[in-house]
């Protein structure tokens, strides 16, 4: 039976090694998704300020985000929680990290199991070589071989991205919690510095004859030389420019 020690030893690298990795594909996940979110943001932003933004790719940009969200989700975070780490690749782990051991480790996890075949082999041998791995093994802490560069990587990545995420909160707070409104499809008009409100005309014209466009401009720096262009485009005909 594999020396208890051997196994607790080995229980706490398994875990260690499931906090890095979740730590690391957190990393990764987040990153993409809040990407995702700017790229979004910045989509509807630089649509809106020529033409409302058709619903059609307000609900695409969601949809594409979800996807990400998810395919990212399975990939960097429950794709390394479910890898199956079992005792024999943990104690190769150890081995190339301790090669002082000698091989002892695997060979103690492997021969003294249940249901070892180790036909031909000698029972005290394997005891000694046991006993010399688990003496080997209590002197140090199988969790400290983990990877912990990952937590490096993570934190690497991480701070361009939420700076990069930051600087417009810090400069236009309320341009970005309406964005981020948006992204969640609420029926919420964006900010600009010029905003245009169309007038309707108050009686029906006879087709083709003209008719005056009024429009409402709102801007804090409003000045009356200002000159604007209109686009028409009626249905199936070519679009007209005034």
């Amino acid at each position: 039976m594999i020396p208890q020690s051997i196994l607790k030893n080995l229980a706490r690298l398994r875990r260690r090694e499931r906090q890095l990795a979740f730590a690391w594909g957190a990393a990764l996940w987040l990153s993409v998704v809040l990407a995702a979110l700017l790229i979004a943001c910045l989509v509807d932003w630089l649509i809106d300020r020529d033409r409302d933004t058709p619903w059609s790719i307000r609900c695409w940009l969601l949809i594409v985000q979800f996807l990400l969200a998810t395919a990212a989700g399975f990939l960097f975070v429950i794709g390394p929680q479910l890898r199956r780490l079992d005792n024999d690749t943990l104690a190769l782990w150890v081995e190339a990290g301790q090669p002082a051991l000698s091989h002892r480790l695997i060979t103690a996890v492997q021969l003294t199991r249940a249901g070892a075949r180790s036909e031909g082999m000698s029972p005290e041998l394997i005891a000694v070589v046991a006993r010399e791995a688990e003496t080997q093994c209590a002197a140090f802490d199988f969790a400290h071989l983990a990877d912990h560069r990952r937590l490096r990587c993570a934190g690497q990545l991480l701070l361009p991205v939420l700076l990069l995420v930051a600087l417009p909160v810090m400069l236009a707070p309320n341009l970005v919690g309406v964005l981020l409104a948006r992204q969640g499809l609420a029926d919420i008009d964006i900010p600009h510095s010029v905003a245009i409100e169309p007038l309707k005309l108050q009686d029906v014209r006879p087709a083709g004859e003209r008719v005056v466009l009024q429009f409402r401009v709102r801007s804090a720096e409003l000045d009356e030389s200002w000159i604007g262009s209109v686009f028409v485009t009626p249905q199936d005909q070519p679009r007209d420019r005034y």
